[in-house]
């Protein structure tokens, strides 16, 4: 049997056959070791522009040394360890976790948007909230906008927002790091945006606590689509009853349960928000690459 020929297209840009993918414009030429698995892997040259190419060309992880790390890191990562414990188990460098880290956390973003393009979801109910870390510093707090399903089986959309100095550290904060602009708003209108992208159209419950700005912010932002519920759940509702009946568990009857538990568990599982630790973000965009690979980790997607 002769050899199968896999349809690929040549990589130069340049050449007539970029982007065509006839399978008759290259030939055969030697063969390389992977470092990695020390599996060979055939090298092709296109008989247009000599341009050499081979089957991991066209992967994402193309010109990676170390590409069956990937998994395993963005499994740890999302399992509550820090960078340097990983680094420390899997017996690598720290820059090649962090370099793993943001490469999966490039291809979770990719995967969830994918996901919100073909409407991959259809929510009757939707749980929102917010979350409250900080970057570097307490002095610089920052917000984290939540949005889940009401099955609490995905996590629809998660956004940071940076927060205005607060509490008693508002005076110091102004003081050493000058104006702040809050950006909350936008955060969660990024998520507000989305949980109406998901809703079904049947109608949609959403569920969130007595925060006055939120009513409004629905309100605006649902308009156009007539077949929404919004329940506010006062915030002492569940402690009152706890109060009246202490043998009684506190989530008991929670409308934000789901939300909650993906909350506690964001807690949990993300090393950088876990609560009273020396492993707090530093940098805000990475809080926000870690939220993408969680948010992948938790809906199941396949990076």
């Amino acid at each position: 049997m002769g050899e199968r020929r896999e349809k690929y297209s040549c990589p130069n840009h340049n050449c007539k056959q970029y982007g065509t993918k006839s399978g008759h414009f290259y030939r055969r030429e030697g063969q390389f070791i992977t470092q990695w698995n020390h599996q060979p892997v055939p090298r092709y040259v296109c008989k247009e522009c000599g341009k050499k190419f081979s089957s991991h060309s066209f992967r994402s992880t193309y010109q990676q040394k170390k590409p069956h790390l990937n998994r395993v890191i963005y499994e740890l990562y999302c399992s509550g360890m820090t960078q340097r414990r990983i680094a420390k188990q899997l017996r690598c460098n720290l820059k090649t976790v962090v370099r793993k880290f943001l490469f999966m956390a490039a291809e979770a973003r990719l995967a969830h948007e994918a996901f919100l393009k073909r409407k991959a979801f259809s929510m009757s109910e939707i749980q929102f909230d917010e979350m409250e870390s900080f970057e570097h510093t307490r002095l610089k707090p920052l917000s984290l906008a939540l949005a889940v399903s009401g099955d609490g089986r995905h996590i629809l959309d998660a956004r940071i927002g940076v927060l205005n100095y607060k509490g008693r550290l508002a005076g110091l904060a102004r003081r050493r790091y000058g104006l702040r602009k809050d950006t909350s708003r936008e955060a969660r209108a990024g998520v507000w945006k989305t949980a109406l992208d998901m809703a079904a159209p049947s109608g949609v419950k959403i569920i969130t606590d007595a925060k006055p700005q939120y009513a409004t912010e629905i309100a605006r932002r649902f308009k156009d689509y007539k077949n929404y519920h919004h329940l506010a759940v006062p915030n002492r509702r569940n402690l009152l009853q706890y109060a009246q009946n202490p043998l009684r568990r506190k989530n008991s009857n929670d409308p934000l349960f789901w939300l909650n538990h993906v909350a506690a568990r964001l807690r949990h599982d993300l090393s950088r928000m876990m609560r009273k630790v020396w492993t707090t973000t530093k940098r805000k965009d990475r809080l926000e690459a870690h939220l993408s690979l969680f948010l992948a980790y938790y809906n199941g997607y396949v990076i």
